[in-house]
This record gives structure tokens, C-alpha cells and sequence, in this order.
């Protein structure tokens, strides 16, 4: 299972967790690139072709956001 984002400790993020579900593990998954999406909450995600894409959501002002972003899982 992959999150991105969401509230922790009531602070938008913008990570990439895993979960293991064989070893009962959280791990965070780094970005190897300096560009990243803004931390938000409400947005979408889907997984397809080893790429996970992220649309929307709503910044830390509760700003609707349209923009659309991708990471691929292989290059990080």
C-alpha cells in the first residue's frame, strides 16, 4: 500500500509512505528529484505502470489546486 500526503499531526505533507504488509513495515520513500508537489490533503492518487500520479487537492490555505503530478517508482 502507497500514501502520498494527507495530514500528520494535523500538518499537510507531501511524502510517500509504503506499507509492507509481509513485515508489518512503514517505509518513506524519497524523492531523488528537488521538484515535488506542494503538501496537501483531498487530492487524488492512482498507481499505473509503476508511476503513481497525484491530481488537486487543497493546499495549506484550503486552496483548491488543479495541478496534476507523476512519480515514477523506479527512478524515484
Amino acid at each position: 500500500m502507497v500514501i502520498f500526503g494527507g495530514f500528520e499531526r494535523g500538518v499537510r505533507k507531501n511524502s510517500i509512505i509504503q506499507y509492507h504488509f509481509d513485515n508489518n513495515l512503514w517505509e518513506k520513500i524519497e524523492y531523488k528529484s528537488e521538484e515535488a508537489p506542494i503538501p496537501r490533503a483531498g487530492h487524488s492518487a492512482v498507481i499505473y505502470d509503476n508511476k503513481m500520479y497525484i491530481f488537486g487537492g487543497k493546499d495549506e490555505d484550503n486552496e483548491k489546486l488543479k495541478d496534476l503530478w507523476s512519480f515514477d517508482f523506479t527512478n524515484h
